[in-house]
This record gives C-alpha cells, sequence and structure tokens, in this order.
C-alpha cells in the first residue's frame, strides 16, 4: 500500500482524485442548499459522478502500479496492491450505483463503499500482523504493529458506520456519526503517534492530522444535525438544507486538507518515511519519480 506514496506520478494521481472527491462534496453542499430545486439535482448528479470517477483514478493507480511489481515479480507487494484495488473497484462500483441511481432516495450503495473500506481495514490487519510477527523476531525493532492495528480498527468502524447509512433518518445519522467519529478518531491517533515518534518526518502529515481532525468533526455535526432534524415530527426545508450542508463542507474540507498535503509533499515540503518492520523506507516522491 505505501508504494503508492513512494512514486511521484502514483501519489500525484491520488492526490489529484482526493482533490476530486473534495470537489465534488462542494457540488453536494450545493445540492443541499439549492434543495427543492431543478439546480439541486444537477449539482447532485454531478457529486455522484465525480466520486465515480475520484475512486476509479485510484482504482487505476493501485492496478497500475500493481502490475509494474508483478511484472518485477514482487508477489508480497503486487498482492497488497490487488488488494487496494479490489477494495477500490467495490467502492468505484458503489459510486457508480449511487450516479445512476441520483434520482432515487435509496442509498444502498454505501454498502458497496462500506465493503470496500472493510477491505481496506483487512490489508491493515495483514500489515500488523506482519509488523508483528517482525517485532517477536527482534526486539530491536519498533513498535508499529500497535499503530497498524489501531488503523484497521479504525477504518473498520468508518466502514461499518457508512455501511449503517442506507436511509436518512435520525437513529442511523446517530450510529453513523458515533461510529465514524470513533474510527476517524483512532486513525488520527494512529497517525499522530506515528508523526510524535518520527515515523512520519514530513511537515505535510500535520496537514492528514487536520484533515482527519475535520473528518472527526464532520461525524459529530452529522449525527447531531442530521439527528435532530429528521428527528422532529416535520422536517423543514431550512432544517433539511443545514442538516445535510454544513456535515458536508466539513468533509469536503477534511478532502481539501489531504490534498494539499499530498501536493505539499510532491512540491518537496519535508522529507516523508515511514520505516516500518519489513517496510522500506519511504523516500520524497521527487527522489523516485520512475
Amino acid at each position: 500500500m505505501l508504494q503508492l506514496l513512494k512514486n511521484k506520478q502514483a501519489l500525484m494521481i491520488v492526490a489529484a482524485c482526493t482533490a476530486g472527491f473534495a470537489f465534488a462534496h462542494i457540488l453536494e453542499v450545493l445540492a443541499y442548499i439549492t434543495l427543492n430545486s431543478s439546480a439541486s439535482q444537477d449539482f447532485a448528479t454531478a457529486f455522484s459522478w465525480i466520486d465515480f470517477l475520484a475512486a476509479l483514478g485510484i482504482l487505476y493507480v493501485a492496478g497500475a502500479k500493481g502490475w509494474e511489481f508483478f511484472l518485477k515479480q514482487d508477489w508480497k507487494t503486487t498482492g497488497e496492491l490487488a488488494g487496494v484495488a479490489v477494495s477500490f473497484l467495490i467502492i468505484s462500483i458503489g459510486y457508480l450505483v449511487a450516479a445512476v441511481n441520483v434520482n432515487s432516495p435509496n442509498g444502498n450503495y454505501s454498502i458497496a463503499v462500506a465493503v470496500g473500506i472493510g477491505l481496506v481495514a483487512l490489508l491493515l490487519l495483514y500489515k500488523a500482523a506482519e509488523a508483528s510477527l517482525a517485532e517477536q523476531g527482534n526486539s530491536q525493532l519498533p513498535k508499529d504493529s500497535k499503530l497498524w492495528f489501531m488503523s484497521c480498527i479504525g477504518v473498520l468502524l468508518v466502514a461499518i458506520g457508512k455501511g449503517v447509512l442506507t436511509t436518512i433518518s435520525s437513529s442511523e445519522s446517530i450510529a453513523s456519526g458515533i461510529l465514524m467519529a470513533i474510527g476517524f478518531g483512532l486513525i488520527l491517533a494512529a497517525v499522530s503517534s506515528a508523526y510524535k515518534v518520527g515515523r512520519f518526518t514530513s511537515i505535510m502529515t500535520l496537514q492528514v492530522i487536520r484533515a482527519l481532525s475535520a473528518f472527526i468533526i464532520f461525524a459529530i455535526v452529522m449525527a447531531i444535525a442530521q439527528g435532530w432534524e429528521f428527528n422532529a415530527s416535520t422536517a423543514t426545508l431550512t432544517g433539511m438544507k443545514i442538516a445535510g450542508a454544513l456535515p458536508t463542507f466539513i468533509y469536503a474540507v477534511g478532502y481539501g486538507l489531504l490534498a494539499y498535503g499530498g501536493w505539499g509533499f510532491l512540491a518537496g515540503s519535508g522529507r516523508n518515511q515511514f520505516t516500518g518492520p519489513n517496510t522500506p523506507e519511504l523516500s520524497s516522491p521527487s527522489e523516485d519519480a520512475s
């Protein structure tokens, strides 16, 4: 998985796709603001297709890099990237279903997206097990397995939270928000810990930390705003606009911070590495443009 951060072209595509997610959610904000008008439908259609294209872009880069390592007969890295590709294939299918059924109030596409995110959690579990085995064989190695496992649990909770939200309702919004807030919190704790002990050294890691903080705020605001609005006996149009637009805007800010961090890393803003057990050092992308 970390090979996508090591190569300049791969990281460039990932950063561009992340910016695409940010732009898509800005369009979703506009869809909520213009709710109950013809423009709302246009914005909703646009953001659904951009979400799909952004996920498809990450699928492409994971598949392309996986093929490169397959030709090099690096089976371990090929397997990891194949897992990432399958994950984003399922996520892309989910967003495609959302895009072609944008007129339908049914949100079952989130199940497919949740399954794709859940597969990422399994990949992180594999990395945690790999690190744990390496640490048992060499007590001098840093204890990275805990960070991988914490990230795994966090991503799994985000996946479950996404899967819970199949329809717009008070109970599902609250449950989804709570689960995702805890999940993003665990990922934030893992990244922050890795940064503090020097596992990540790029200053752009701070943008990732800020992005995860924004995602936590998004989940909490979604639970409060949508839970309050759809718990009312009669939902108001203004309330629906606020309940949808406010958390979505915060979500877009989070993606924007991630994209900014990626482009900053590409521009050479600090050296980045993650030297866990059996994990090659991640050099600056400017040093590995192949």
